[in-house]
């Protein structure tokens, strides 16, 4: 079962991920997927690698996902500069992952796929809407009303 520490460290990895990749943190979330490395590799070595330097990390998981074979830097969907302070995303992503899971009785990694499958994951990382301004339960609720389909996937 995926603890709500994993939780907020997938979410730190994908922003430092992204910073170095150049995309977005739901492309990264994909990326990561695709090449099975959030359950194939970062949660099963969590106890391991939330004690190491974002450096290391970025530079060990790009590693690994080029001997898995996923492309990286193919230009696509490049990250603008956004006006919301990195840190504020990263502490409210783990926050609406968490309320998705106990208000829908999901685990936590239910929740975390279909949020950065979300259209409001996109919003969030864009500094859409004045998001920035917004409760991580107000969201959360936005998602399950807005976004239904996810939630029967």
């Amino acid at each position: 079962m995926l603890e709500k520490n994993e939780v907020v460290f997938v979410t730190f990895l994908l922003y430092q991920l992204s910073e170095a990749w150049h995309i977005s943190p739901s492309k990264v979330y994909g990326k990561l997927s695709e090449a099975d490395a959030i359950d194939g590799y970062i949660l099963p070595c969590y106890d391991t690698l939330h004690t190491l330097g974002s450096k290391y990390l970025v530079e060990d998981i790009t590693e690994m996902m080029g001997e898995r074979g996923v492309k990286l830097l193919s230009g696509e969907n490049v990250m603008d500069k956004v006006d919301l302070d990195i840190i504020y995303k990263q502490n409210i992503e783990p926050g609406i992952i968490e309320y998705l899971a106990d208000q829908k009785n999901i685990s936590r990694r239910k929740a975390m796929d279909i949020y950065y499958k979300s259209k409001l994951s996109e919003q969030i990382q864009a500094g859409m809407y004045g998001i920035d301004n917004m409760d991580y339960k107000y969201l959360a609720e936005d998602l399950i009303e807005n976004e239904p389909e996810l939630f029967t996937e």
